[in-house]
């Protein structure tokens, strides 16, 4: 869906359209964050955090709060759990999005 709203070209698009866009995609990367964090207290780690960020990055969001807070302790986890999945580079999907894939590449230890 994210990569769609990037080839409708939302940045053109009205100062509140585009505030409705920013405010759903960051609220959506919040709750994914958070559903994966909820998944890894019960001993597993789900994708949701990643695939939003894949999205956005795809769509042209700038990525860095979201890159921010997945850097925090709380959020460590995701975080390793990313590391782990992604050791040498991230999956084909990012490839769309070759600056937001080498900021998360460079967090994650991975190469692009």
């Amino acid at each position: 869906m994210l990569a769609k709203i990037g080839m409708a070209n939302w940045h053109s698009w009205s100062t509140g359209e585009r505030g409705v866009i920013e405010a759903f995609v960051d609220a959506w990367s919040h709750a994914a964050l958070a559903q994966d964090l909820e998944a890894a207290a019960e001993g597993w780690i789900g994708q949701d955090a990643e695939s939003v960020l894949c999205g956005a990055a795809r769509a042209g969001f700038d990525l860095a709060p979201w890159l921010e807070q997945l850097q925090r302790p709380e959020a460590s986890a995701v975080l390793a759990d990313l590391k782990s999945r992604y050791p040498k580079q991230l999956s084909p999907f990012w490839e769309d999005a070759p600056e937001a894939s080498a900021r998360l590449a460079t967090i994650l230890g991975a190469t692009q």
